[in-house]
């Protein structure tokens, strides 16, 4: 199984390494995004919930704000935090942090942003949690498929290759 090692060692807010290859635990869970929305999405008040809306990472999202200040500037905030978050994270852009990971050799020292190394303390905590039910290293297998970014159907895969993909 493909996993990484975590260097937990460094300070917050710099780039992390990760050892490709090597599996470890004790996860913590990344809350400052979560935080950060319901700071942002907790109004009170009888003001009229504003929506805004765009488009992400293949797909669109809705957010409600209640407030009665212009929200065009906290638009334009959501929508570049979420640019990073895909520049860092996307397996469909070849040069994402990711994806440089994921092409990576085996045992090679990486470094990531802090948050990607804090996605993938949680992903391999929620990994356990669900006995591998939950598995971020199922890359190969969807691209077999036919589900990655070339998005092409082949034939149903062979035993083999299903194998070799694992």
């Amino acid at each position: 199984m493909f996993g990484f090692a975590l260097n937990n060692n460094l300070r917050a807010g710099r780039n992390r390494v990760v050892r490709t290859g090597v599996i470890m635990a004790n996860m913590k869970p990344l809350k400052f995004f979560v935080v950060c929305l319901f700071t942002v999405l907790s109004g009170c008040g009888g003001e009229p919930a504003q929506t805004m809306t765009g488009e992400t990472m293949g797909t669109t999202y809705t957010i409600k704000v209640v407030s009665g200040a212009d929200m065009s500037d906290l638009q334009r905030e959501i929508d570049q935090e979420l640019e990073r978050i895909n520049q860092m994270m996307s397996t469909y852009i070849d040069d994402s942090d990711l994806s440089l990971l994921n092409r990576a050799p085996l045992d090679e020292l990486i470094a990531v942003p802090t948050d990607l190394y804090t996605v993938l303390q949680l992903s391999e905590e929620i990994h356990g949690i669900t006995h591998g039910a939950f598995d971020v290293t199922v890359g190969p297998l969807v691209k077999l498929w036919g589900f990655g970014p070339d998005k092409a159907f082949p034939d149903v895969p062979s035993p083999t290759q299903i194998s070799q993909a694992q």
